[in-house]
């Protein structure tokens, strides 16, 4: 398990540094990054929500809170992902 943990640990790393990128990059950039994380993010989670988060459940029923935090915040990141991605980078809101 502690190699799954090093590969879940770098993702979280290498995602942190296009999240990085997208806060100065300008208007052009942006979908290419978007894609980029979209391309990292969404397996991930779902090898997180597949295997980590049951196996959480399971060996530590009294995490069981924190995983389901985990499950709806994977939702609510994959959905704004989406928002972003159809919208207009140049635009102020954007960033917000």
């Amino acid at each position: 398990m502690s190699g799954l943990i090093t590969l879940i640990k770098d993702d979280h790393a290498k995602l942190e540094a296009v999240f990085k990128k997208l806060e100065s990059a300008q208007p052009d950039q942006i979908p290419d990054l978007l894609q980029q994380v979209t391309e990292m993010l969404v397996p991930h989670s779902k090898a997180e929500e597949e295997v980590i988060y049951p196996a959480i459940k399971s060996t530590a029923p009294d995490e069981g809170e924190d995983v389901d935090d985990g499950l709806a915040e994977h939702h609510h990141v994959e959905a704004t992902l989406k928002q972003l991605r159809v919208s207009d980078p140049g635009a102020p809101e954007w960033m917000a």
